[in-house]
């Protein structure tokens, strides 16, 4: 595949490119001061370009299948605002992509910019101003987001959460389910559909032989071993009230399925929780499935 890069050479841009080279796409890796990446040198073509300047980045996506930007300004500056970076150095970008007919734009921004309180962020902001601008762009997309909690409050990884998760598009993801039977058999792939206490709605490829669980949930009937999650990525209605819905129909799903865990682990309403564990299993079971089949959308 034919990868633009942007923001190739930050830290986040580095390990990207990495992962691009050696899955064995043609990248085009550009930022504003290049350089060789260890291991990997020669692998790539790369080019200097300032985002922010139109002309710099007129044509840079002709003939490029994706781009992927991660261009982002992380510390202030004096010369520059995260408006000129983060807003306008994309738009710059997606611009360029829609006249080249670029198949897919991802974009790396950060959890809730698009909160009303955080107007007064100019980081938020600007990336929440583009994000608003990808999504009216007609162009399929991609917006990742983290929430920089453990690089605000702990410097670093958060203790308890430095586990690494794994997403994929949903019709990948329903392939790869497919396909479980051919993990070695050191792994077992957890499932709604293979696990009766099971209750995440996405899948877990799990280490057999290995033991990582909450004590109070060790009766469950679930595989308990080391695992790694897998997400699927699902479509969203363009329409906000749509998506409120949407995510209304998983949230409740989970909780269909989660009714046994709430006995060991209390939620945020209790009486509710009394109640749905009433509902015979087979009954939460084929709730729980349509509310799945009608919310996760390609």
């Amino acid at each position: 595949m034919k990868v633009l890069l942007a923001g190739a050479f930050g830290k986040l841009g580095t390990d990207v490119l990495k992962t691009l080279v050696r899955e064995g796409h043609d990248v085009l890796a550009v930022d504003m001061i290049t350089r060789d990446v260890e291991g990997i040198e020669g692998k790539y073509e790369k080019k200097t370009v300032d985002v922010t300047k139109p002309d710099q980045v007129e044509g840079i996506c002709e003939g490029r299948e994706v781009v992927i930007t991660t261009v982002g300004l992380t510390r202030g500056g004096v010369n520059v605002t995260n408006y000129d970076i983060d807003y306008q150095g994309n738009l710059n970008l997606l611009n360029d992509a829609v006249k080249a007919g670029v198949k897919h734009f991802a974009y790396v921004s950060v959890l809730k910019a698009d909160d009303p309180r955080a107007k007064n962020i100019p980081m938020l902001d600007a990336k929440a101003k583009f994000e608003k601008k990808l999504k009216a762009s007609g162009l399929q997309y991609t917006i990742y987001c983290g929430t920089l909690l453990g690089a605000v409050r702990h410097k670093g990884f958060i203790p308890w959460d430095d586990d690494i998760d794994v997403a994929m598009p949903l019709k990948d993801y329903r392939k790869f389910v497919k396909l479980a039977n051919e993990l070695p058999e050191r792994f077992f792939l957890q499932t709604l559909n293979n696990t009766k206490d099971y209750f995440n709605l996405w899948v877990q490829v799990c280490a057999n032989g290995t033991t990582f669980m909450d004590r109070r949930l060790a009766t469950l009937n679930t595989h308990m071993g080391i695992s790694l999650d897998i997400y699927p990525f699902i479509g969203a209605f363009r329409n906000p009230r749509l998506v409120r819905l949407q995510q209304l129909m998983l949230e409740t799903a989970r909780y269909l399925r989660s009714a046994k865990v709430h006995r060991f682990i209390p939620g945020k309403y209790p009486k509710a929780e009394r109640f749905v564990r009433i509902i015979p299993y087979f009954l939460r079971r084929a709730g729980s499935d349509l509310l799945l089949k009608i919310a996760m959308r390609d």
